[in-house]
């Protein structure tokens, strides 16, 4: 990993059934990503908070209808916090698990779901494919489709990361403000995007 990033090779790969690109950055774990730097200045991480969950706004027919905007204020206070009282990391897979097309081994955060959103759950249940592809899909339109050719325009340099990615840290509140817009366009909702500053790197 560290001689593909040292050597400049990232590996740019599609995904087969979905949208999604991968590279080498992508695929490296987040402690290394605190070394990488452009032109001098390492970088700041922009990525959408609870991306797949604000995603799921798109299976409504009506955005705007009073269960979406219940949704909606969830999606603000924090998701995976509202629906289960486990760990962060616990409670992604309890998401992933209950959008699964064979969501038999029940979970605190599905069930909760189900009780207070029951139109987006009958959705979720009666999604004709892969419901989890097809959240990859939205984001690499927000990110790789959307974002990025902004960014172009702008002459931003940008390493996208599936749901948001790494930039120069002047470069941040733009990158994140475009972002919100990309997302706000195909869910009608601006999603809280995070930004987190570059730290310093420890030495060896």
């Amino acid at each position: 990993m560290i001689d593909c990033l040292q050597g400049r090779i990232f590996n740019l790969r599609g995904g087969k059934a979905q949208r999604r690109v991968t590279h080498t950055v992508s695929r490296c774990p987040k402690e290394l990503r605190a070394f990488l730097s452009i032109a001098g200045d390492r970088l700041a991480s922009v990525d959408i908070k609870s991306s797949q969950p604000v995603l799921l706004l798109s299976l409504y027919d009506d955005s705007s209808c009073e269960e979406a905007e219940r949704f909606k204020e969830v999606l603000r206070s924090g998701i995976y916090g509202a629906l289960s009282s486990a760990d962060k990391e616990t409670v992604k897979e309890q998401f992933g698990v209950f959008i699964s097309p064979k969501y038999r081994r029940k979970n605190e955060f599905g069930e909760n779901f189900g009780k207070r959103f029951p139109i987006l759950t009958d959705r979720i249940r009666s999604f004709p494919a892969s419901l989890a592809a097809h959240l990859q899909d939205l984001e690499a339109e927000c990110v790789i489709y959307g974002l990025i050719p902004k960014l172009r325009e702008r002459g931003i340099p940008f390493i996208s990361i599936h749901d948001g990615g790494l930039c120069r840290p002047g470069d941040a509140e733009t990158v994140a403000a475009l972002l919100r817009v990309e997302v706000a366009a195909r869910v009608g909702f601006e999603p809280v995007v995070t930004v987190q500053r570059p730290c310093s790197v420890p030495t060896v």
